[in-house]
């Protein structure tokens, strides 16, 4: 009887001690959803606008202006996994509506204009520079992921000795990686629910999110600007009574 218990024993403890180091791997997991606005940057406007040229400025990330009347809404879904109460992973998916068009800028007689809808899959590094759970924590991410896009555009056809006719809204889609680069701001954790803002700038590798590729041989980028309710779902961390971490 003896032996069969020692057997038996030594049966589960290699189960046991796995199944206590999976549970106790990650030391938070949070689901997190937002909202925000995302900014085009791309073959339309920016460093292509009359005052650009006129300022003679070198353009950053291929633009100096925004064109703020051609933001649009994103939007923002995921889970975060903390191993480091300094370092966390997190993957999201980011549906981003973009548009843009050619006014006020030196091309404005194309008068092209696009709309649309971009999908992206994206995982994560974030490092705080400062503990996350229990205080302001500002932070910086870096990561990749893919994405997929579909929308319609027009613009005038035509030469000198013909008249401009505008064409009719055609219908395009594009796909490709993209890296992302941002800052951000954490707030500390109250009752295990938290908020954070942050601004991503998404380098693609597609020349097509607005449906024109010109000779300029520059791929498409946007920006999000984005504010984000993060819930905590799991936790080996220690609260008080009011929620927070010790």
């Amino acid at each position: 009887m003896k032996k069969s218990i020692c057997i038996l024993i030594c049966l589960l403890v290699p189960f046991v001690a796995h199944a206590q180091v999976k549970t106790s791997f990650f030391q938070d997991i949070e689901i997190f959803a937002g909202a925000g606005t995302s900014h085009y940057f791309g073959d339309i406007g920016g460093k292509d606008t009359a005052w650009h040229a006129s300022a003679k400025f070198q353009a950053v990330f291929d633009n100096l202006d925004i064109d703020w009347d051609q933001s649009r809404l994103m939007l923002s879904a995921g889970a975060r996994f903390t191993r480091w109460r300094n370092f966390a992973l997190t993957v999201q998916l980011t549906p981003v509506f973009l548009s843009g068009n050619d006014r006020s800028s030196n091309y404005e007689y194309r008068k092209f204009q696009f709309s649309s809808t971009l999908i992206e899959f994206s995982a994560l590094g974030e490092y705080y520079l400062a503990n996350r759970l229990t205080g302001v924590a500002p932070y910086v991410f870096l990561g990749a992921g893919g994405l997929y896009s579909f929308g319609s555009a027009n613009f005038v056809v035509g030469n000198d000795y013909l008249a401009n006719i505008v064409s009719p809204w055609r219908h395009y889609t594009a796909s490709g990686a993209s890296m992302q680069f941002g800052l951000g701001l954490r707030l500390p954790s109250v009752n295990r629910m938290t908020h954070s803002f942050d601004i991503a700038y998404h380098f693609t590798t597609t020349d097509l999110l607005d449906g024109l590729t010109t000779n300029r041989k520059t791929n498409d980028l946007f920006v999000t600007v984005a504010y984000k309710i993060n819930i905590e779902s799991y936790s080996l961390w220690t609260y008080d009574h009011r929620g927070r971490v010790k």
